[in-house]
């Protein structure tokens, strides 16, 4: 149901499944229900599917540095007891996906697709040549279980301040 949101369009999940195509207008999800209240959100939050959630403050940083490139859809976070979180939120759509890791050179656990130890996420290499000047995008390796940020994204999300999940830094060449 959800594989537009995580898949690259025109890619298929499993050999017998359609292509997966843009989407369209009454698709995104327009809530998401929170088991438990929260005080507090990070800015990039994990949402049902794998899909991201992620708060103004990085969704003006993206744009801003990818204009037009990723697809954001509003989405409202509600609580137990009909609390709503007060400031928007919104499901992100990556739309860059490259063929840029370099399995010879990754070390020990690093290809397991759902391994995420810091020594598997560190052990990953990644070939600067192929991601080029991107600076949020998904390997077609890891697909929709891991999402790769450039330095500059990441010094400009710390510069802001977010409440961010735990990063590793992979190796790039």
């Amino acid at each position: 149901m959800w594989g537009k949101f995580i898949y690259e369009i025109g890619t298929t999940d499993g050999p017998e499944g359609l292509p997966f195509t843009p989407i369209e207008s009454h698709e995104p999800p327009t809530f998401f229900s929170a088991v438990n209240g929260q005080k507090s959100l990070a800015s990039i939050i994990s949402l049902p599917s794998r899909m991201w959630g992620v708060d103004e403050q990085v969704k003006t940083i993206v744009e801003r540095l990818e204009p037009g490139i990723h697809e954001f859809y509003p989405i409202e976070i509600r609580f137990p007891r009909g609390k709503v979180w007060p400031n928007p939120y919104y499901v992100l759509v990556f739309r860059q996906y490259f063929d840029s890791l370099v399995p010879e050179k990754c070390k020990d656990d690093a290809l397991k697709v759902t391994e995420y130890s810091k020594k598997a996420i560190s052990g990953r290499v990644f070939s600067k040549a192929k991601f080029g000047k991107a600076h949020l995008w998904r390997d077609r390796v890891f697909g929709e279980w891991m999402a790769c940020i450039s330095d500059e994204l990441h010094d400009e999300l710390d510069k802001a301040g977010l409440l961010l999940p735990k990063q590793y830094r992979m190796i790039e060449v």
